[in-house]
Formats: structure tokens, sequence, C-alpha cells
């Protein structure tokens, strides 16, 4: 009769409790590390890894053409209702805190009285033919004070209309014609969808800033 010093899977179970208790250690001792882990792992960051943050920012004014009715709603969106004319002006008046601005990312979303669902007014669909933008300090109290204009580097957006280029969006042309510009129409309408500009020189305000867009 063979005899053994430990039982039956004894030498297992022994390097399974070993390996166990190993692993409770390093826990133990990796705990108290991680309060520190945060301010470490932003310290590691590159620009690029900070590269872009979008932040809502507060609507001063509204202001339309044609007979456009543009209504600030409870979520902060914006609904434009009515008009005489297929291609009204917005002017829209921001005002931020944030003192160094990249870019701009504008929004357009669908809703329940809209035709198609929107986001456009046109069959669902819209062509945003030209966007401007303008800022001077927030604590410029000066009411003569001439806006300064911002120039844009580089537009993206996540559905552009077929035989549409978003770089009439931004060539000073505000009077080109209807097929010039974002639109969504081929896959895009009743959903929503942004345009995102980014910014040639930061808008930098250590006040933050006023926006006309």
């Amino acid at each position: 009769r063979r005899s053994s010093a430990h039982p039956p899977g004894g030498a297992k179970t022994k390097e399974r409790a070993d390996k166990i208790a190993t692993a409770d250690k390093a826990l133990q001792d990796y705990a108290p590390t991680l309060a520190g882990k945060p301010a470490e792992y932003e310290s590691a960051l590159t620009p690029a890894d900070r590269a872009v943050v979008w932040q809502s920012v507060e609507i001063k004014d509204l202001k339309s053409t044609g007979g456009t009715k543009l209504e600030k709603l409870k979520d902060d969106s914006v609904l434009a209702r009515g008009g005489e004319t297929e291609n009204p002006e917005y002017t829209i008046t921001l005002e931020t805190a944030l003192t160094n601005i990249t870019g701009l990312k504008i929004e357009v979303l669908p809703h329940e009285s809209l035709p198609a669902f929107g986001p456009g007014r046109k069959d669902g669909n819209f062509v945003l033919n030209e966007v401007k933008l303008d800022w001077i300090s927030r604590d410029n109290t000066n009411a003569k004070a001439k806006l300064m204009p911002a120039k844009f580097a580089e537009l993206k957006a996540d559905f552009v209309q077929k035989d549409h280029d978003l770089k009439h969006v931004v060539d000073g042309k505000t009077d080109q014609g209807k097929d010039e510009g974002w639109a969504i129409q081929g896959g895009g309408m009743g959903a929503p969808h942004w345009l995102a500009l980014k910014l040639e020189q930061p808008v930098s305000a250590p006040a933050g800033a006023k926006i006309t867009i």
C-alpha cells in the first residue's frame, strides 16, 4: 500500500492557494496608489490627447431674416418656424467663460414639428451656405468696439449630401446658391447630424468671449 505526505490533490490545492495569496497581496499593495492615478494619467496626456472637449455655451440673442422666427427650447436647442424665404439668415449671439476656444460644432436635430421630422425645413433637408464667427472679449464694455473675425481651417461632418462640398460653408460667399454648402439629402434626414469647424487660431480671451455666429 502506498502512502503520501499530502492527500490526493493536495499539491494542486496548495499551489492554487499560494497564487490567490500572492494576488491578494499584490492588490493590497496596489490599492493605496489608486488615489494618485488620475493625476498621474493626466500628466502623461499629450496635447493631441487633450485635443477636443466640446462644451455648450449660453445663447444671449437670436435673430433671423425673411420672417423666420427662432425659438430657444427648454434643452437650449433652437427651433426655426415660419418665414417667407428659402434662404433665411440666422444670427446667434453667444457668451462663454471659456478662454481657449479652438472650434465650433453645429448640431442639427430632428423635431416633431418639422417635415419628415427634419432636421431641415425643406422635406427634412437643409443647405447651410455660409458660417461666419466674430468675437470680442467678454469684459469689453466699449459699445463701439468692433468684433474680431475668426477664420476656419478645417471642416468635418458626419454626413454630407452627394455633390456638396463643405468648403463652400466658409468660402466667404454669402449669396451662393442652394446647391453649395452642407446638406444631408440621400440618407441623412430624420436623424441628428453635426458639422465641426476647426478655427485657424483659437478664440483666446482670459475673461471669456462674446461670440456672434
